[in-house]
């Protein structure tokens, strides 16, 4: 169970309760078992102001057609036009200390000897406490239900009384039933189910074993983040509480957890990787893997003919090698599993970009009896790093000596071979064979 208070405000709220009452019934007894009765209404509802309301609040006008009865009423002075005596006055649901100012009349009552009794139905708030002064009487209308007088009067007063402590915490609003497909954490935001007029709110819930809960503070608000444990599935409830100054609340939310399994994915786009031919290069997969039922993902590279993998599970990478001389394109399948699902295939292209060959060697030329030069050289089968390569084409260039140092080109070949035949028209040229890995 997580403990974290919220900030400390006063305001006007409407909260969850609303739509209750309290019946007042006054009974005058005889002699013989005879009894008269008499009731009023009072109490509070959501589409009620603390004026009076046409639709909620009752006028007293007519006795009962006897000549022996008793009639509580409520006596208002506060209403206006309005003002007169009302059998039924119902408020409205803003939290405040209440009174109602209430008479009974008894006309030609069987006896002295009367009961008040009384009954509370509805959602009644528990920041109110109901108390009836009577004379010098002070009654708790929640720990008893029924008060006696003794009265020779025609008409008796009495106040009843909504007294609010403004530190008990109320419902706003029920948070709402919560359907899970996946395991994905949702946040509900705390000071918008609950509130406290004056004090600071300390939020708990209870631990579920079917639930992964927190408490967090954020931009001075408290957040319930849960989500079911990964794997299981069915229906559950989860228990909040909000406490002020030893006052508590408490809401209780209904989560369900389907059957719905969904498949591993990538959580990004798989980037081609590029390596340089005979040389290695490591991919991961760290942060890569996503499921949003957050069950536990594995992966799996194949290999192909051209490229060799070497995973490593536990950093979550593999070494990719080329095949020696192999430069080109491939492509190598990635399997990812989570245990439920069928398993997701991915591929993941590979570029093997032409390493740098070794300068060419023993280049000789010699003359025909034409005068044209034969120049040869040595094939390249080697780059800078020693690896085996293949396929190079071979650039040669004629170039002629300019007297201020710069270098003019005379002709420029591109062959596959080894051995190139210049025309031997020139009086002096430079000769320089290049070898090029495309």
């Amino acid at each position: 169970m997580l403990v974290i208070m919220s900030i400390a405000f006063a305001m006007l709220f409407s909260p969850l309760f609303a739509d209750w009452r309290l019946e007042l019934l006054v009974t005058n007894t005889g002699t013989g078992g005879s009894e008269n009765h008499g009731s009023a209404i009072l109490g509070e509802s959501g589409d009620a102001s603390e004026a009076y309301d046409w639709g909620n609040d009752l006028a007293y006008a007519f006795p009962p057609m006897s000549n022996s009865y008793v009639a509580p009423y409520f006596l208002h002075s506060d209403w206006g036009e309005y003002n007169g005596n009302f059998s039924v006055d119902i408020r409205s649901t803003l939290p405040d200390t209440k009174t109602w100012i209430t008479k009974i009349k008894a006309q030609n009552p069987l006896s002295t000897n009367f009961i008040i009794s009384w009954q509370i139905t509805g959602s009644f708030p528990p920041y109110y406490a109901p108390i009836l002064l009577f004379g010098a009487n002070t009654i708790n209308m929640l720990e008893q239900s029924s008060f006696y007088y003794a009265s020779a009067a025609n008409i008796s007063s009495c106040t009843i009384q909504m007294q609010y402590d403004p530190s008990y915490p109320v419902i706003l609003d029920p948070i709402a039933d919560m359907l899970f497909s996946d395991n994905l954490l949702r946040e509900v935001n705390l000071n918008q189910h609950f509130a406290v007029a004056s004090g600071e709110l300390a939020f708990t819930y209870v631990n579920n074993e079917f639930l992964v809960q927190d408490l967090c503070t954020r931009n001075d608000s408290i957040y319930w983040a849960v989500y079911p444990v990964p794997g299981w599935t069915g229906s559950t409830q989860a228990e909040l509480n909000a406490t002020n100054d030893a006052h508590s609340v408490s809401m209780t939310v209904n989560i369900t957890r389907d059957e719905t399994n969904s498949p591993p994915v990538l959580s990004g786009s798989l980037e081609p990787l590029s390596i340089i031919q005979n040389q290695s290069q490591i991919f991961s997969w760290e942060h890569l893997l996503y499921d949003a039922d957050l069950d536990s993902t594995w992966l799996e590279l194949g290999s192909t003919a051209q490229i060799q993998v070497y995973p490593d599970p536990t950093l979550c990478q593999a070494l990719i090698v080329p095949s020696a001389g192999f430069k080109g394109c491939d492509s190598l399948s990635i399997w990812i599993y989570d245990g439920f699902t069928a398993p997701q295939q991915f591929f993941l292209d590979i570029n093997v970009l032409p390493a740098e060959p070794m300068q060419v060697q023993n280049l000789q030329i010699s003359v025909t009896a034409d005068s044209s030069l034969i120049c040869a050289w040595d094939a390249v089968t080697q780059d800078i790093s020693g690896g085996p390569i293949s396929g190079l084409l071979y650039d040669v260039y004629v170039y002629e000596e300019i007297p201020s140092g710069a270098t003019a080109i005379l002709s420029q070949h591109s062959i596959a071979g080894t051995m190139i035949e210049l025309p031997g028209d020139l009086c002096r040229g430079f000769i320089q064979v290049i070898a090029k890995n495309e």
